[in-house]
């Protein structure tokens, strides 16, 4: 791993990667929510998708088979 070293501490060095991709289903990756385009604001939102209390995301097979 790569430290830097001062007179006084030692720091690790931590780089991380975000990456956004798109996968042509019908449904988002963690809810049954359509991902139809042009649809009206918030009209394609979920309990799962607000993060409502209780609700756990179910995941779209059909998003990793094409993954």
């Amino acid at each position: 791993m790569a430290t830097y070293k001062t007179e006084k501490n030692e720091y690790e060095i931590v780089i991380g990667v975000e990456i956004h991709a798109q996968i042509n289903t019908k449904s988002k990756l963690f809810s049954h929510s359509s991902t139809e385009f042009g649809a009206k604001p918030n009209s394609q939102v979920s309990f799962v998708d607000a993060a409502m209390p209780g609700m756990l995301p179910v995941l779209n097979k059909e998003a990793i088979k094409k993954a």
